[in-house]
């Protein structure tokens, strides 16, 4: 049996599904390397990885043949677009879950887990958003990271706020969507 349990985090933003190295290297039945690869960040850096065969995937009861990337990467897993998007999975963000095929599995989006790490993003100026409008602003975090992700803990400011992955101490530039037909205000720190 080959089986390995890996906690997950979804990547909205990301383009394909990426296993840690770390943890590819503890499997017992490795799947084949097919190909190196180079991923583009979101800050335009490059992470070297490769891309295995088509590997079973189980999302709840849920099993999915999908190739997998294989990079450096601080989570166990990250769901990308190509896997989510194979499974027809929506984000339900009201019930906090993923829901695959109509089966509903529930997201563990607490913050008390020993790897997260909870910091303070700022922006240089106070910023008002126009209705129905978005803006991207440049970002600093208030301690050095290792590969990081960007997400608000709370979202009471009225804005979208898409999640990103970081590389190494990295300013982000974080994007805001004010989806409502008001002006929306955007202090200093989220």
């Amino acid at each position: 049996m080959c089986d390995f349990p890996v906690k997950a985090r979804i990547g909205s933003g990301a383009e394909v599904s990426i296993l840690s190295s770390t943890i590819f290297e503890k499997l017992v039945c490795k799947p084949a390397k097919v190909r190196g690869v180079s991923m583009f960040l979101a800050d335009r850096s490059t992470l070297k990885g490769f891309v295995t065969k088509p590997v079973k995937i189980k999302l709840g009861q849920q099993v999915f043949h999908e190739r997998l990337y294989v990079a450096p990467i601080g989570d166990d897993m990250l769901l990308g677009h190509n896997l989510l998007r194979h499974c027809k999975a929506l984000l339900d963000l009201h019930s906090d879950c993923l829901v695959v095929n109509g089966e509903s599995i529930p997201l563990d989006t607490s913050s008390n887990n020993k790897t997260s790490v909870i910091s303070r993003v700022t922006i240089s100026k106070r910023t008002v958003i126009p209705p129905n409008s978005a803006v991207r602003l440049k970002c600093n975090i208030s301690e050095k990271l290792k590969e990081f992700f960007i997400e608000p803990v709370e979202n009471n400011l009225g804005l979208l706020v898409p999640s990103i992955v970081c590389s190494a101490n990295e300013n982000p530039i974080v994007c805001f969507v004010n989806p409502t037909e008001k002006y929306r205000t955007l202090k200093r720190v989220f």
